[in-house]
């Protein structure tokens, strides 16, 4: 069997080039929040999401946009077991919110959505989203229980 060289050279690529570029391309902290890496850093430090410096976690973040026209972030640290919160940015000033108490936290949302006139599909995008962060956390705190309850023995 003649292995044919172009098609090896397509595959060696797409196998091995391609998702390394796709890698490298990716953006964690969101362009239109850059300036507020630091707050963010200060933050996830007091919630011991990280410890230590606060100089050496410049790539140890991420905060996405949840909703594409409202500056709602989801933030958190790049660790597979973080907890993710969510930011919200009105007027320059900066609110963060723990994704612990959905009830109290959804208001908040929800004025603030008001305020900037974000259209139904839009609250209902963004709501879906931070939903789902919640779940998220809902998640991880259940497994963490459990985790600490087999941990316990006599």
């Amino acid at each position: 069997m003649k292995l044919n060289l172009n098609v090896f050279k397509y595959v060696f690529y797409f196998t091995f080039c391609f998702p390394i570029s796709t890698v490298k391309g990716q953006q964690l902290v969101d362009k239109s929040v850059e300036n507020h890496r630091d707050k963010i850093i200060e933050f996830l430090i007091s919630k011991k999401e990280l410890l230590g410096d606060s100089k050496s976690f410049q790539k140890m973040i991420y905060a996405t946009n949840v909703g594409s026209t409202c500056e709602i972030y989801e933030i958190g640290t790049t660790s597979s077991h973080s907890i993710p919160f969510l930011m919200i940015i009105e007027d320059n000033a900066i609110k963060f919110l723990e994704t612990k108490e959905l009830q109290a936290e959804i208001n908040s949302i929800l004025n603030y959505m008001k305020k900037k006139n974000c259209s139904s599909e839009k609250v209902i995008d963004i709501l879906s989203n931070v939903v789902a962060i919640y779940e998220q956390n809902i998640k991880m705190s259940n497994r963490n229980a459990i985790i600490y309850k087999c941990d316990i023995k006599n």
